[in-house]
Order: C-alpha cells, then sequence, then structure tokens
C-alpha cells in the first residue's frame, strides 16, 4: 500500500479523535491536507467565535499528543456564510455539517 495514503488515512482518524466533543454547531467544515510534511486543517464556520477560535486553538495541541513523532500542523479558520460546494474545498473532509435547504 502507498506509504503516503498510509500516513494519511492514520492522519484522518487522529484527526477525528481529536475533534470529539470540539465541533459546535457552528462549525460547518473541516477538512485537512498533508503538504510538504505539514498536516493543515481547514476550518469554515458560520459566525465569528472566541470559544470556537480556543477550540482550533487547542486542536493543535491534541494532534501533536497522537502522533509518533514532530509534525509541523496548521489550523487554518475561515468565517463564512456561502454556500459549500465540497468538490471545490481543499483537502479530504473530515466534517461537514448538514445545511438548511
Amino acid at each position: 500500500m502507498n506509504t503516503n495514503l498510509v500516513f494519511e488515512n492514520s492522519q484522518a482518524l487522529i484527526l477525528q479523535q481529536a475533534l470529539l466533543g470540539a465541533i459546535s454547531e457552528n462549525v460547518r467544515l473541516i477538512t485537512f491536507q498533508v503538504d510538504e510534511g505539514c498536516i493543515v486543517v481547514n476550518c469554515i464556520i458560520e459566525n465569528e467565535s472566541k470559544s470556537d477560535q480556543e477550540e482550533f486553538e487547542d486542536l493543535i495541541s491534541e494532534i501533536e499528543a497522537l502522533q509518533s513523532k514532530p509534525i509541523n500542523i496548521d489550523v487554518k479558520v475561515k468565517v463564512s456564510k456561502e454556500t459549500i460546494f465540497l468538490n471545490q474545498v481543499k483537502g479530504r473532509p473530515i466534517f461537514f455539517r448538514k445545511e438548511p435547504q
């Protein structure tokens, strides 16, 4: 099996575990990608939220704690109410909120 895919799959599981209990109703989408040895987590929230920002800051520590060796982690948060199309987002989806019709 491709070692890059194995690594990405393990990071997906680590991210899911790190996010347990951290996703509020304000969170619309979370994706991640591995970029030159760095894990980039992309988050879209509906409204600016200090508590969500704090959760995403804590997420870095949670991810680091689950790694077998040091790795760079970058969490990017975007505030947007625009329609999200999965085929237009960067990275591998980890969470996608069911949007009102």
